[in-house]
């Protein structure tokens, strides 16, 4: 979404690899007077699973830890095991959901984890990616429960019929029965997952966030199974075009000044 708005990154000569760091494009630590990096730190501390946004969905990911904050300041990444926790939900819930289909987008996680600074943002005005609330994982064959916080409505629903059911859903697959917490040791180290099986969220950091340098990348292998594309057309892509274009400028341009005004109360 920002890359195609135009946005500077901090590593454009590797477009393979995303920036998940503090750091802006010219290596200083982001603090909220930067509101749109802000929001998409902030919307990775929520239940994801890479690229559940885009037609084809991710499958492998591996983030690397090249620079880690000070140790015992928080920067953890959550796993929570998708397929434990739908083999887990009563028999009337999984008979509920099967055959839902949700539309997926980058906006509604921008928004739930920034309301002050997207407020603005409609998700509905931003392409959306379709895929089914339970696929089966081709590895295992069993069944995973495929929410997350990009899901912004069902098919056939609003986002407000949609919406008590996907709150039910993420707060039964993040209980702590199904997360495992791993904590970065070293410089270097390296997390391997497959997006398939687990969700993931990366932890506030609240102890460094704004304070200490914290680098991160990661690269995510798009799926080429049976269910990578979902229920979208094989080989869609998310279409951006000028309308599309201008809402997505619009709406960083409403960020950015929020931004703006809130430095100038400071």
């Amino acid at each position: 979404l920002f890359i195609k708005s135009g946005v500077q990154m901090r590593l454009p000569e590797h477009p393979e690899i995303v920036d998940v760091s503090d750091l802006d494009p010219k290596g200083n630590v982001v603090t909220d007077l930067d509101p749109i990096r802000m929001a998409a730190t902030k919307g990775n501390c929520l239940w994801h699973a890479d690229m559940a946004f885009s037609p084809r969905r991710g499958l492998y990911s591996i983030i690397r830890a090249v620079e880690l904050p000070p140790s015992d300041t928080g920067g953890n990444t959550k796993y929570a095991d998708s397929r434990t926790a739908y083999e887990d939900l009563p028999d009337d819930i999984k008979q509920d959901i099967e055959g839902l289909i949700a539309n997926n987008s980058l906006a509604p996680n921008r928004k739930l984890a920034s309301p002050e600074e997207c407020w603005s943002i409609e998700p509905l005005n931003y392409p959306m990616a379709r895929h089914r609330l339970v696929v089966p994982h081709e590895g295992s064959g069993r069944k995973n429960l495929y929410v997350t916080t990009y899901l912004h409505h069902f098919d056939g629903q609003t986002m407000e019929e949609s919406k008590p059911l996907l709150d039910k859903l993420l707060a039964h697959v993040s209980q702590e029965k199904y997360v495992l917490d791993v904590q970065y040791e070293k410089n270097g180290d390296m997390v391997l997952w497959d997006n398939t099986a687990v969700l993931h969220r990366a932890t506030s950091g609240d102890s460094y966030a704004g304070k200490h340098r914290g680098d991160m990348r990661r690269t995510t292998v798009k799926d080429s199974g049976k269910y990578a594309w979902g229920e979208c057309e094989i080989g869609a892509m998310l279409q951006f075009g000028l309308a599309a274009k201008l809402r997505i400028l619009y709406d960083l341009f409403r960020i950015w000044l929020w931004g703006w005004f809130s430095r100038k109360k400071i």
